[in-house]
């Protein structure tokens, strides 16, 4: 009978000890660091070079996430310099925050991008996509393309 009032008395003492070790202010799901990176991507484009074809490359992040804003960066760059070829890049997501819409390029360009989205609605998602399409003869291979895709957590 002692041996068995001694084990429990340890016992009892254990669990005391370890319970007033913990800190109970401390948040037990800290969450997602506002800046954490939910989405990168190298790059993404098309090249084209043959006269009357078409070219499109599009990828897509999708994801419920602890965020309720995030930041889309990027670049985006083409080398085009005829009227012969058209690029064009076309963002989209389900974010309440609207993307402006994006015109045909015919000359070349070098931008970065940095827009922040709210995140209305879960699983959240964002697509990226480009294209590029020619018509009569063209003298070089075109290209748009983004490099650097990330998505941040903003909020």
């Amino acid at each position: 009978m002692l041996k068995k009032s001694f084990s429990i008395s340890l016992a009892l003492f254990a669990v005391i000890l370890i319970s007033s070790c913990v800190d109970d202010d401390l948040p037990t799901d800290p969450g997602t660091p506002i800046g954490t990176v939910l989405f990168s991507l190298d790059s993404l484009g098309v090249i084209i070079s043959t006269s009357n074809s078409f070219a499109m490359q599009e990828e897509a992040f999708g994801s419920t996430i602890n965020a309720s804003k995030v930041r889309v960066e990027y670049r985006l760059r083409s080398n085009l310099d005829t009227a012969y070829c058209y690029v064009m890049r076309q963002d989209s997501t389900n974010s309440n925050t609207t993307i402006p819409p994006e015109p045909w390029h015919t000359g070349p360009f070098d931008t970065n991008y940095s827009n922040v989205f709210n995140v209305s609605a879960q699983p959240f998602y964002f697509r990226f996509k480009v294209w590029a399409e020619t018509y009569s003869g063209i003298p070089n291979p075109y290209y748009i393309y983004y490099s650097n895709i990330r998505v941040i957590k903003a909020e």
